[in-house]
């Protein structure tokens, strides 16, 4: 026994190293998009993230920051390091499933008290561990998050520590075995500073638990459902006392006590917290002495783990220490007991009704019953601070015929998702059977077993899935008859589809492998299957009931099922014994085990090979290189306003660790609605300045100002911007009461102006020097939104654009190109476009577009050394290795990558029409060069449509023409590629989910064709028009009848 425990250590040992290998080889050497900057960032410097935050994970990721600068002077390896973090943990969760899988085979195979027979069972029970290693190294949602610094990976090895945890207890006999369950207890406490998700292992544990008891009454073997049952609810209902307790009620109860200690007392902030510190410790340590004195084995078990729980979640004081310190990032600033309890219970998330809720057509009761108060420590006017309501939460009444029980459908905003995925028309209420058929049909198919396929059968694409749409982010086994009957022809593919990085087959090998291990499991030891199907469906088909999915969501959330990933890959895994045990009575015991472990081995070693090249990340810079265009597009010292997670995070990372224009002052619109973090604009931060505003902090605090009315008191005048936030900072005297105590003040003009002293404002760096004065305006004049309202959000914005031009146009403000255009409210005609940023600006720069990249006037000479540069001075923006590499662009980049394409068109017709051809043409050069047809499909995008037409036509020259002519070529080929696959199309649904983009293609064919003809070799003009024309017709032939059948009834469009 001593002999194979010391192999099946080994080979935990060896899987971990293999996985680490790849997930060191395969790490993105920067940070990445999404949350990854603002966790990255926190960890190097100990902030504070989003809740519920995640302590623990930034408290070992700041040694791993802490290494990176001992070994290098590059920054960047900060980020690094952090992504070799989530790798190492991956690889830690690779190590404990394969244990796992080897104590669990050893089970089925030769029970609780054989050791392994001979080498061909002691073979097959390693070879199980090897293959659901192997298999959990490469399963995509896995390696996903195993190469970035995010949460999940660091999640999931908790997960996989508690589940190897739990079996080491289950199988052993020692007498003293149950310290593993104080250890177990411990790791949950832990992982719960790093994602609440490991906590959905406490089932797991309890069924283990139940079965391990019974074992020493009736045997090892005999399976009972009521047992698995009644193990089941014990587990969970240790996740309920954690989760619902522990976690938020504990934090409650401190925060009630500290504000007795406060208000009725006259003691410090805190003073409570620690007195109800002390009491709990003391508790702990009366009912242990009272379990010893009373020899009662079970409480005193029972209040060890709950000690460990507790000491593992004391990692949030971190939290509350590190706010206090005014950190950079410091979200939600939970400073005191009762932010804290907002912080860990995700108030500013909302809820989503489990049990019983409305649904998206339900009408409102026109009741508001108050939910609770919001407390906070405020300053008196003597200094003193005491706790006060600053704001209430209230809940929305609904009609009690528009109530359901386990409401599926209750996003308001996504009420035509719904209905598209239910086929309803907009006038109708949707059903329970609507809503069950919502719950199968999107939440448990699409969103888990889409995505649970997409691991162990294959994947289309890794575009995100909408609509059901046949064509995106499907699974597909790589069986074309199968294929067929769920998407489009599998036959003569385009090389855009076939070739593909993130289309990865695996014909249904880990699938099967993985079912044939649950049935060999089922059979051998029904107990232990029982526990590991618990494990699997809690971390899956649980975690989709309890998020509650709305369709179309930011992005794809395979992420959150990896628990259910690597479950699954355990019996993957224990498909080896069971082929061994098929085999060794026919040849010899070590080739049968060999045979068996080779055969199953093909399905993680074709997982490996599909997923290597869109899962490495080993040469992409590009959330890091963008976030610097964004940042570099600004003047120093100035302030730039951004909208979602991929324009902000990544700039907070580029300053924060690689220290990379600090000076810019990053304002995110989403969090600008909120009083914290507008308190924390006040503050100067790196070497931002402080930004200076007019309203008082007092007057955001809470729900004062979180939406104003406009109550216009002279229609046609203008009024100074500044005047009008003076105003709606104060309390007015003559305003209705009734009105007062409901929105504190109001907006009293909607027509505004902004003053400009010329002198200051060129002295401040606000308007470049080379702007004739002539141009700029004594002031500027806009509406305000249109609307009876504005909201908390835009009144700071107004405020800090006032205040800053009220000091003399103190610093550049700028908005992000890919700010929602309605956030920019009345100042579109005020802005310049210096790159991926518009300048406000004193003078007009008329623009009728609504899209915020096409809005204002191109600064030429800013935009030119910024996007372009000379050979002596080179441009400051860099493109993420994209433009050398041939890498996997994940669609997430596109945003900013069209931003991009869309400024190098605009710089180049700007400089066109300055009569500069020659740097419109090599700004043209340039946006092939940071765009190849490698990264971004000259066929995806009509940019490249514009940059042949600008060599053409408006810089139209011997040279240029070539230049067009090799991307026209480029560009023909794929459409060529394209067009024939359509044009062979015969059923008539694979031609309606192609419609849209035969659409496109037969667009930009046509275009192709006009810059065609205005090439001068004729010879060319004309092999190329018949090419293009051949493969158009049938194409064309078929949109034709789609329109034709659409306008006589025949083809309803779902």
């Amino acid at each position: 026994m001593k002999s194979f425990n010391r192999l099946s250590t080994i080979t935990g040992w060896l899987m971990f190293a293999v996985a680490a290998t790849v997930y060191m080889l395969t790490a993105e050497p920067t940070s990445s998009l999404w949350d990854c900057g603002e966790f990255i960032s926190a960890a190097y410097k100990l902030e504070v993230v989003h809740p519920p935050g995640a302590p623990l994970f930034l408290m070992i990721g700041s040694i791993f920051a802490w290494v990176a600068t001992l070994i290098s002077d590059d920054l960047s390896t900060i980020a690094y390091s952090l992504n070799v973090m989530s790798g190492l943990c991956t690889a830690f969760l690779v190590m404990f499933v394969s244990l796992s899988t080897i104590m669990l085979s050893k089970l089925a195979m030769v029970g609780r008290y054989s050791a392994p027979k001979g080498g061909g069972e002691t073979l097959a029970i390693l070879g199980a561990g090897v293959v659901a290693g192997l298999g959990t190294t490469f399963a995509t949602s896995v390696w996903f998050s195993a190469v970035e610094g995010e949460v999940y990976a660091m999640s999931s090895g908790f997960t996989g520590l508690v589940m190897w945890s739990t079996v080491k207890w289950y199988v052993s006999d020692h007498p003293r075995a149950d310290r593993w369950l104080i250890f177990i207890a411990y790791m949950m406490g832990l992982s719960i500073g790093v994602h609440l998700l490991s906590l959905l292992a406490f089932p797991f544990l309890g069924v283990l638990a139940y079965f391990k008891k019974k074992q020493l009454e009736d045997g090892d073997r005999k399976f009972s459902w009521m047992g698995t049952f009644l193990g089941f609810l014990g587990g969970f209902g240790a996740l309920v006392a954690v989760q619902y307790f522990i976690i938020p009620r504990l934090p409650q109860m401190a925060a009630a006590i500290d504000y007795h200690f406060v208000n009725n007392f006259g003691a410090g902030l805190g003073t409570g917290v620690l007195f109800f510190i002390v009491l709990l410790f003391a508790g702990i340590v009366a009912t242990l002495r009272y379990a010893h004195q009373q020899q009662n084995y079970y409480l005193h078990l029972a209040t060890m783990m709950f000690a460990m729980i507790l000491i593992g979640f004391s990692s949030y004081g971190m939290v509350v220490v590190r706010a206090n310190a005014e950190t950079a990032i410091n979200m939600n600033n939970p400073s005191d007991p009762y932010s804290m309890l907002s912080y860990l219970n995700r108030e500013q998330y909302g809820t989503r009704p489990l049990l019983y809720g409305p649904h998206f057509a339900s009408e409102r009761s026109g009741e508001y019953p108050k939910d609770k108060d919001v407390w906070r420590p405020v300053e008196q006017a003597d200094g003193k601070v005491v706790y006060e309501i600053v704001d209430e939460k209230r809940e929305v009444g609904y009609k009690d015929n528009d109530m359901m029980l386990f409401p599926r459908l209750g996003h308001f905003d996504r009420a035509g998702e719904y209905m598209k995925w239910m086929d309803l028309d907009r006038t109708g209420k949707p059903s329970m059977a609507n809503n069950i058929g919502f719950f199968f049909e999107y939440q448990l198919g699409y969103m888990y077993w889409r995505y649970f396929a997409w691991n162990f059968i294959g994947r289309q694409n890794a575009l995100q899935g909408t609509d059901g749409n046949i064509t995106r982010g499907n699974w597909l086994s790589g069986l074309a008859p199968i294929d067929e009957m769920r998407l489009h022809s599998q036959s003569n593919l385009p090389s855009y589809i076939k070739e593909n990085k993130s289309r990865n087959t695996y014909y249904f090998l880990p699938f099967i492998f993985g079912l044939i291990g649950l049935l060999f499991h089922i059979s051998k030891r029904p107990r232990e299957a029982a526990a590991l199907g618990v494990l699997f469906l809690m971390t899956g088909i649980a975690i989709i009931v309890f998020t509650n999915q709305p369709p179309r969501e930011p992005r794809e959330r395979d992420y959150v099922i990896v628990g259910s990933i690597f479950t699954f890959c355990i019996w993957m895994g224990m498909a080896v014994p069971y082929i061994y045990e098929l085999l060794k009575d026919k040849i010899p015991q070590m080739g049968a085990a060999g045979l068996a472990t080779v055969l199953v081995l093909t399905a993680p070693v074709i997982m490996g090979v599909e997923n290597w090249d869109d899962h490495s990340r080993a040469d992409q810079y590009g959330a890091r290189d963008y976030a610097i265009n964004f940042l570099e597009s600004c003047a120093p010292n100035a302030i730039i306003f951004t909208y979602g997670d991929n324009d902000t995070y990544p700039l907070w990372y580029a300053q924060e660790v690689e220290e990379i224009r600090p000076d810019v002052r990053v304002i995110n619109f989403s969090l600008l609605a909120v009083d914290w973090y507008i308190d924390q604009l006040r503050r100067k931060i790196n070497t931002s300045d402080k930004i200076e505003m007019t309203i008082s902090k007092d007057a955001y605090r809470g729900k004062l100002r979180n939406y104003l009315p406009f109550q216009i008191t002279q229609k046609d005048r203008f009024i100074n911007l500044h005047e009008v936030m003076k105003f709606v900072g104060s309390t007015p005297k003559n305003m209705n009461p009734q009105m007062l105590e409901q929105y504190a003040s109001f907006i009293p003009a909607r027509n505004v102006y902004l003053p400009v002293d010329k002198e200051k404002a060129k002295k401040n760096g606000a308007i470049n020097a080379s702007i004739p004065d002539s141009l700029i305006l004594p002031a500027i004049k806009f509406k305000l939104k249109e609307g009876q309202f504005m909201m908390k959000d835009e009144i700071a914005l107004m405020d800090i654009i006032a205040t800053n031009a009220q000091r003399g146009w103190e610093r550049p403000i700028y908005f992000a190109v890919t700010c929602r255009p309605e956030k920019i409210m009345g100042l579109k005609d005020y802005l310049m476009l210096e790159g991926m940023a518009l300048r406000i600006v004193p003078y007009k720069t008329p623009s009728k577009n609504q899209t915020a990249i096409l809005m204002g006037k191109v600064d030429t000479e800013l935009m030119f050394a910024n996007m372009v540069g000379t050979e002596d001075k080179p441009g400051k923006f860099k493109w993420g290795n994209f433009d050398k590499k041939d890498c996997f662009i994940n669609e997430s980049y596109m945003p900013s990558v069209h931003s991009l394409q869309y400024g190098f068109v605009r710089l180049t017709d700007a400089l066109i029409r300055e009569g500069d051809k020659a740097r419109a043409e090599a700004t043209i050069d340039r946006f092939f060069e940071a765009f190849p047809d490698m990264n971004f499909p000259y066929e995806q995008s009509r940019m490249s449509l514009q940059g042949i037409r600008f060599y053409l036509v408006e810089l139209k020259s011997e040279a240029t023409e070539k230049k067009a002519k090799v991307e026209m070529e480029t560009l023909k080929n794929a459409l060529v590629d394209r067009l024939t696959y359509y044009g062979g199309l015969t059923s008539l649904r694979d031609k309606r989910a192609f419609e849209p983009e035969m659409r496109e293609m037969l667009g930009m064919t046509q275009q192709l064709m006009q810059f065609v003809s205005l090439t001068t070799d004729e010879g060319y003009k004309a092999e190329m028009i018949e090419v293009l024309t051949s493969v158009k017709i049938p194409v064309e032939a078929i949109v034709a009848d789609l329109e034709e059948r659409r306008k006589n009834g025949g083809l309803i469009s779902k």
